[in-house]
């Protein structure tokens, strides 16, 4: 196309956002200019191309030539400025209009197409129109007009698409079409030669936007009865007016269908219209579009309707139609986004106040002033202004949109959180994470065209002279702080402050002061997004890199400076090796105060940087990022969790490759590989593991290593059934802890050890039905875990204390355990404690309702299975199995139970073999009550093993089964009969 001269815009001809036009310019304002220069001129933002072709002039004489080239310039010219629109290009055959430039409109791709069907519809100047939208790069006015290029695909392609179209039609591209869905009709036109499919667009449809949102009507309860209630004035004869305010896409315009459902539900009539801003200058648009509906209502013929219009003009016609119909049926009338109604229309609205019988709904955009919204307050009229809906119904939203179904979890949080109670935002977000699921998709509004870009950037476009600031504290975060922002523009704190102000009186900041720092936050999520999307990404990077030499200079008398933000600076500005030394500490600091998905996080962006340039870091810090990635997914995903066995692994291999090898890391790298096979239930495993741990920690004189190697070496020999000598270990793992003298050596703990060995201690002596020990330890755990006041360690106590509940027969007490366990887990996404403290709450509730219960025990078995943990798993099955028999399912019981009866045999895990053998007992003489002696020969071996361990009350129970089954059959109960695992 050659040099894309940008020409002087036309003035608008329609309210920026509803009645935000831009600031006053401050062109003499010396700080606002040097912000300017420092953030650039040139900026990304989306732009709607429209190519406007011309057949050559076929006229002989040269000045009819001219004539005819004079009226094409004018047409284009009167109708860009009509439309709001900016001439790029004037040639004799091609002419290329734009729109969303210099100011941004968000009915930008309507204005654009309604032109076009203009220019396409003169007959005297035939011409071919196509459309196309996308990112540009756009200089800034002043270098428009010396020349500047405005750089954007979407220049080439609405060049080519125009080329195939016909005089007369108007295609436009896919990414229009669905800007524009609803408000024009739309025929599909035959594939390019390149195969790109493109649009042929006809007239403006009257039924305005296909809308994305549920039938039902979510959250507005109150505001829905407000409505509700005018109508039902309007049923007993009266008439109301009531006018719907709020921002753009908070939902005024579901109130309203949902007003329209319930009045035809009632027997009443209900038209509505949508007011547009390209028809705003065309006399009595929304009168006439009223008009024709009432007439189709009325079912008045053709000619009486021609015949009533020419003798009536629209406005005044208006108020005669509706009183006709609202004699007939109880009437109501929407008029949406009467914000850019006709003066014409708006008086014969007025006109329809006094009518019976007549509900006249408007909404609108907040007013400008306060006088505006007084005059339209009256007796019979009520106002409702629409405020951000609560996250709970912006969840709710999401989750039954098309586009919401397809999210996980994760992604309809950070659309529900970054929406920030506008429902509009809430969907385009919806779809945006849909066509690119992942968690940065807010960050990538100007990565393509969408519906948000051009209402967000006429947010910003609004604050004039104001924006580059704007824009150059949105790359220093949402939350900043002034004199990291003074230092980074070069311009005093006092002339700064001053004019953050004004952002904070235009609503796009508030301010935050404290005694150390005077910080500002950007109100809304998407508008910082904006803000920083809008800057190139080669002023980004600059601005980047002065933000992070500054924080580093301040990180050590600021507090509130995180040392990831710092990491994420340096790794914006690309500087690799810089990044990696700060997320390679973020990790660690993430990881001290608990903030274990950070830590996460923080190390996947350290190895990122790794990967880009493999010499900013050594084998040995590699290692130790991969031992901590491997804690930190054992404190989230569980002990056993695939992600910290692969983390473990990469961990030792690095650390053979090490030159020079630390004498500690190797140890805690052991520790997790024995606690991954105890919690994998391989206790012959964690037992070898452990013990040669204990060895080398005490030859080390790492005190903290030996006592966690303690507590795993006792909680191996509990599962294998040697239940007395894991007392001892577990008791003297707690002493070595409470002495203090041997465990000063700093090592980072997936939770507090001393606690945990009481928990276990307090289960071994539930196992030996010592219930005095039992309850003494563990009122001390719970105190350790209070002390400590971590919330992984408060979850894993919980949970193996209700298990040693369940070994003493105390059901309510367990389920208590387990509901807080779950609880505490849920809110930091542990999976593993979340996961036991379902299953033992799902036990407990069908202990008490079996035939309900059993549905409610697989599903927590199958989260619980899902996890990788098999110590406990055992009794988890026998749980679920008693379950099963309570319920009269002895099969399923037996299917349980079945995998596990040589678990002992296969990977050393003892101590639940005699529960298993008494439920296989008792299952089978329910089956059939003939296999009663192979029954007690299974009872039989089921108490020699127990006596073997010291668990009295698994014998207490062994036994009890047995007497049952020697006595002569009589006539007992259901629970009973099944010997229940928790009897007391």
């Amino acid at each position: 196309l050659g040099p894309a001269l940008l020409g002087p815009a036309a003035t608008l001809g329609v309210q920026v956002d509803g009645g935000l036009r831009p600031e006053p310019s401050r062109g003499n304002d010396f700080g606002l200019k040097w912000i300017g220069q420092s953030t650039g001129a040139s900026e990304r933002r989306q732009i709607v191309v429209l190519a406007i072709g011309f057949e050559p002039a076929a006229a002989a004489d040269p000045e009819d030539i001219v004539e005819a080239l004079h009226i094409r310039r004018t047409l284009v010219a009167r109708t860009a400025a009509r439309y709001s629109g900016s001439l790029a290009r004037v040639d004799p055959n091609l002419q290329i209009v734009c729109w969303g430039w210099p100011l941004s409109h968000e009915a930008d791709a309507r204005l654009a197409v309604a032109a076009a069907l203009e220019v396409a519809s003169q007959r005297a100047t035939p011409a071919r129109c196509s459309l196309d939208v996308g990112i540009a790069i756009a200089p800034s006015h002043e270098d428009a007009l010396k020349n500047s290029v405005l750089v954007c695909e979407a220049l080439n392609t609405s060049v080519l698409y125009q080329s195939y179209a016909r005089a007369g039609q108007v295609f436009v591209s896919d990414a229009v079409a669905a800007l524009v869905d609803g408000f024009f009709h739309k025929v599909e036109a035959p594939l390019l030669p390149d195969g790109r499919q493109c649009w042929s667009l006809a007239a403006p449809s009257t039924g305005g936007p296909r809308q994305q949102q549920p039938v039902e009507l979510i959250g507005r309860t109150a505001e829905f009865a407000i409505l509700a209630d005018c109508w039902r004035i309007a049923l007993r004869g009266g008439s109301r007016s009531v006018c719907i305010e709020g921002d753009a896409g908070i939902g005024k315009s579901a109130l309203a269908r949902q007003l329209a459902r319930l009045v035809t539900e009632t027997g009443g009539r209900a038209i509505s219209v949508a007011c547009l801003p390209e028809r705003r200058q065309q006399g009595s648009w929304i009168a006439e579009q009223l008009n024709a509906r009432l007439l189709r209502l009325l079912q008045i013929c053709p000619d009486e309707g021609e015949a009533l219009r020419s003798s009536t003009q629209a406005g005044q016609l208006l108020p005669r139609l509706t009183a006709r119909a609202a004699r007939q049926w109880p009437l109501t009338i929407i008029v949406s986004d009467a914000t850019w109604i006709d003066a014409v229309s708006a008086t014969a609205l007025a006109g329809l106040h006094p009518i019976d019988q007549v509900l006249l709904v408007e909404t609108r955009r907040p007013p400008t002033s306060g006088l505006e919204k007084s005059t339209r307050r009256s007796a019979d009229s009520v106002t409702i202004e629409l405020g951000p809906m609560s996250l709970l119904d912006i969840e709710a939203l999401v989750r039954r949109s098309p586009d919401g179904i397809r999210l996980s979890e994760k992604n309809i949080d950070l659309v529900c959180r970054h929406a920030e109670g506008n429902p509009l935002y809430a969907l385009e977000l919806a779809r945006l994470c849909a066509e690119r699921p992942d968690s940065n998709s807010h960050h990538r509004l100007l990565s393509g065209p969408n519906r948000l870009n051009a209402h967000l950037t006429g947010r910003l476009d609004a604050l004039s002279d104001l924006k580059p600031l704007a824009q150059a504290a949105a790359v220093v975060g949402r939350l900043f702080d002034a004199r990291v922002l003074a230092a980074v523009l070069g311009i005093e704190m006092r002339c700064l402050t001053e004019r953050l102000q004004l952002l904070v009186q235009t609503g796009i900041l508030s301010e935050r002061r404290d005694r150390r720092a005077q910080r500002y936050r950007f109100k809304h999520a998407l508008l910082w997004s904006q803000a920083y999307g809008s800057v190139l990404k080669s002023r980004r990077r600059e601005l980047h890199l002065t933000i992070a030499r500054e924080l580093t200079g301040r990180i050590d008398a600021d507090s509130a400076i995180r040392p990831e933000i710092v990491a994420h600076h340096w790794k914006k500005a690309g500087r690799p090796a810089e990044a990696f030394a700060w997320w390679y500490l973020s990790a660690h600091s993430a990881a001290a105060r608990g903030a274990d998905a950070i830590s996460i996080d923080c190390i996947n962006e350290a190895l990122a940087a790794k990967e880009e340039t493999p010499d900013v870091s050594t084998p040995l810090q590699e290692a130790e990022l991969m031992g901590l990635l491997a804690r930190q997914q054992q404190t989230l995903r569980g002990g056993a969790a695939p992600e910290a066995i692969t983390a473990y692994e990469a961990a030792t291999s690095l650390l053979e490759s090490a030159v020079h090898k630390p004498t500690d890391l190797d140890l805690d790298i052991a520790w997790g590989l024995a606690s991954i096979h105890l919690v994998r239930g391989d206790v012959k495993l964690a037992l070898i593991a452990s013990g040669k741990l204990i060895g080398e920690a005490q030859e080390r004189g790492r005190g903290d290593i030996k006592m966690l190697a303690l507590r795993i070496h006792g909680t191996a020999n509990m599962l294998s059934g040697r239940v007395a000598e894991a007392i001892e270990l577990l008791a003297g793992a707690y002493q070595l802890s409470d002495s203090g003298t041997d465990c000063n050596h700093p090592s980072p703990y997936i939770c507090d050890p001393a606690a945990s060995a009481l928990a276990h201690l307090a289960s071994a002596y539930a196992i030996v039905g010592d219930k005095v020990q039992a309850h003494t330890t563990r009122q001390r755990a719970l105190e350790r875990a209070a002390h400590v006041g971590d919330a992984h360690t408060t979850s894993n106590i919980l949970g193996v204390l209700a298990l040693g509940a369940i070994h003493l027969g105390e059901t309510g007490p367990a389920a208590a355990l387990a509901r807080a366990s779950e609880e505490i887990a849920s809110r930091h996404r542990y999976t593993y404690w979340a996961a036991r403290g379902a299953l033992i709450q799902a036990w407990a509730a069908a202990r008490r309702t079996p035939g309900r219960g059993i549905e409610a025990m697989r599903a927590a078995l199958e989260i619980y299975r899902c996890t990788g943990a098999g110590r406990a798993s055992v009794i988890a099955h026998c749980l679920t199995a008693e379950v099963a028999l309570d319920a009269r399912q002895p099969g399923e019981a037996l299917a349980l139970l079945t995998p596990f009866r040589n678990k002992g045999h296969l990977q050393g895990e003892w101590l639940y073999i005699p529960e298993v053998l008494r439920l296989q007992a008792i299952a089978h003489a329910m089956i059939d009550p003939r296999h009663r002696d192979d029954a007690l020969q299974l009872l039989a071996q089921a108490e020699d093993l127990a006596a073997e361990h010291g668990s009295q009350p698994f014998l207490f129970r062994i036994r009890t089964a047995r007497e049952s089954f020697a006595k002569p059959k009589t006539r007992r109960s259901r629970r009973a009969r099944a010997a229940p695992l928790a009897a007391e």
